[in-house]
């Protein structure tokens, strides 16, 4: 007899599927000039957690727009990744900033982020609030990484992850879904200071993408040792049962 159970479960930071599996087999001893009755082999395997790379939690962004906690700096870098359709950006307001930051798409150049393009809005520029860009269409799941020049201190802040700039932090702030002055999409805020000086605020020049999913999905990588200790306990297992 064969039984195999599949339960799902929140495992608190990721959603994780357990795989027990239980194989009785009985056999019946074979008959010679008595009955020697019944031997049975119980093999139980043990349990393979298998961590999927769904988002930590059910909600992982934020929904407060400004940033609600100025002064405290994003240990998470948020990415923006193309829908397979056309990428606009909206400027929705001008910003507070002292200084004059330049939003571009950023390019690798020899390991390091620059501005690829054209300029597309400058913080401080009353006549760009409610334009529309249209930055052409980008392949689903392509990753669009934008940067932001201050021209002040010549520093080039990127999206994502804080290991891309030269002071590790992260610069922007990404709400989905979000509503700024009626436009409607992803709002994404950067900081233009460096960390060292920095009050991590994160209003000195705000948009509006449409077109793009934000994703700070987990790198899976980490759970393919645990995948294989799994499928190396059925092949062990296998290999007995032939025997």
């Amino acid at each position: 007899m064969y039984k195999l159970s599949i339960l799902h479960r929140n495992c608190g930071t990721d959603t994780a599927k357990y795989a027990s599996d239980k194989i009785r087999i009985k056999t019946r001893g074979l008959e010679d000039g008595m009955n020697r009755g019944k031997s049975t082999i119980v093999v139980g395997l043990g349990v393979a957690l298998i961590c999927l790379t769904t988002p930590a939690i059910a909600n992982p962004y934020p929904t407060d727009i400004p940033y609600p906690d100025g002064g405290t700096p994003l240990t998470e870098g948020v990415s923006l990744l193309g829908n397979g359709g056309d990428v606009t950006v909206t400027m929705p307001e001008t910003a507070p900033a002292l200084y004059d930051d330049y939003l571009y798409v950023a390019a690798l150049s020899g390991g390091i982020y620059e501005p690829a393009g054209s300029l597309i809005f400058w913080n401080h520029d009353p006549n760009a609030v409610g334009t529309t860009v249209d930055l052409g269409t980008y392949a689903s799941g392509t990753e669009i990484v934008f940067g932001l020049y201050v021209l002040n201190t010549a520093h080039f802040w990127v999206t994502g992850d804080g290991s891309r700039n030269s002071d590790g932090a992260v610069h922007d702030y990404v709400v989905p879904n979000a509503n700024v002055n009626g436009f409607t999409g992803t709002y994404v805020a950067f900081e233009d200071l460096t960390a060292s000086v920095s009050d991590f605020n994160y209003n000195d020049l705000v948009f509006v993408f449409n077109g793009v999913t934000a994703s700070n999905t987990p790198d899976g990588t980490a759970t393919l040792p645990l995948l294989g200790m799994g499928l190396a306990g059925l092949c062990a297992i296998g290999r007995r049962l032939r025997k």
